[in-house]
């Protein structure tokens, strides 16, 4: 963005111009930029006449880095400034002009200082942008192309986000960004909202998943948090290593809230930058730990049975509760007529402790009914004790 500086008044211009005044071009108007107010005046006016307004240098470039292979070299390739605008650096003993730098492709524009307030800009700073977004500065570069209005400024360009997000902004638009506090977590992995794939962290410290190709798909970081088609799915806590996954039983080391983890979400208003989702309420990561183990329910025998260990059952109403069978524990609703045990050998036990001598109408009828087994005496039916009770399948 252009900037003037007013020099000396003259009697065409409005009045609550004063000089010293600084003023900004846009594409269409130069507005002056004083703090409250909103007046503007043509900038023909202002570019045209040089005797009044003073053009200013809105930056220096301090250095440039030289692009090796088509990518910037990290080792031993700045150019610095020097005095009398000419640079010098390690490629050779000489001295290189800010215009033959400029000139060449190989050359990047590396590190800036805002002449305003003197702040210094490098690529790979970390930075506040016009709307209030992080970014992280990817290139430095002067607009040289058909809009004249942009000629000669800078441009601050950032690594890519969101795609609706803008991927540069004015030099005098920009501040650095606060330093983060040490992040509390790693993340493990990624979950892919439609598809459901799992990104898992890589070796390389990106992302990915091995497709049917077996061809590995590979993103960083910033790529996934970036677009809106992941989730995060699992997280390590630094402290204590501890892991946590979408899904997971966790409970609250202060208070009594326990719960599933619906969602993991990046937060840098709670304490560690991270936190998980439970009901709807957010809770940090560094306040959460696995919630203990409780058992499903507690058998006969009074022992605590968790989910998927295996234990013993017998339906009173089958076979009048004489069957014994393993069966493995499910988080389900209980059913009412099962009798359950923590081995084979108590579920025996039962048995022989709650077997019959004396039997009701009903659990009769139930033996007999469609029995061929005895004689019949004046319309009745006579069996032994033993043969009744093999029909009841009791000892």
């Amino acid at each position: 963005m252009k900037r003037f500086e007013l020099v000396q008044w003259y009697p065409s211009l409005k009045d609550y111009f004063k000089e010293g005044d600084v003023v900004e071009c846009n594409s269409k108007f130069v507005d002056y930029v004083k703090e409250g107010d909103n007046v503007t005046i043509p900038r023909k006016e202002v570019e045209n006449n040089p005797d009044f307004w003073k053009k200013l240098e809105d930056f220096k470039v301090l250095s440039f880095k030289v692009l090796k292979d088509g990518q910037v070299s990290v080792k031993n390739d700045v150019i610095s400034h020097c005095k009398h605008n000419v640079y010098t650096g390690v490629e050779s003993m000489g001295t290189y002009t800010y215009d033959y730098l400029m000139e060449k492709d190989r050359f990047k524009i590396y590190s800036v200082e805002r002449l305003s307030d003197n702040e210094v800009f490098t690529v790979g700073d970390e930075v506040i942008d016009t709307v209030n977004n992080r970014r992280t500065v990817d290139r430095i570069s002067v607009y040289n192309g058909v809009d004249d209005n942009l000629k000669g400024v800078l441009q601050i360009h950032f690594t890519k986000g969101n795609w609706m997000d803008g991927y540069w902004d004015y030099l005098n638009n920009i501040e650095h960004a606060p330093v983060k506090p040490n992040k509390e977590y790693e993340i493990l992995s990624f979950k892919k909202k439609i598809s459901g794939k799992i990104y898992h962290k890589l070796w390389d410290g990106r992302y990915g998943y091995v497709d049917r190709t077996m061809s590995i798909r590979r993103s960083t970081l910033d790529e996934m948090l970036s677009y809106d088609m992941y989730d995060i799915h699992s997280v390590k806590r630094l402290s204590d290593g501890a892991v946590f996954t979408v899904g997971d039983d966790v409970q609250v080391t202060y208070r009594d809230d326990r719960g599933r983890i619906d969602e993991i979400q990046i937060n840098e208003y709670h304490r560690g930058g991270l936190v998980v989702v439970l009901d709807g309420i957010r809770f940090s990561i560094l306040n959460i730990k696995h919630a203990d183990k409780q058992s499903l329910f507690t058998t006969e025998d009074g022992v605590g049975i968790y989910e998927g260990d295996d234990y013993w059952i017998i339906d009173v109403k089958y076979k009048n509760g004489t069957v014994v069978q393993k069966t493995t524990a499910v988080d389900a609703p209980l059913v009412d007529h099962f009798k359950r045990f923590s081995t084979k050998e108590k579920a025996e036990e039962w048995i022989d402790n709650n077997s019959k001598n004396t039997y009701t109408e009903d659990e009769i009828k139930y033996a007999l009914e469609g029995s061929t087994i005895g004689y019949t005496t004046n319309s009745n039916l006579i069996i032994s004790k033993v043969t009744f009770e093999t029909l009841l399948n009791l000892k």
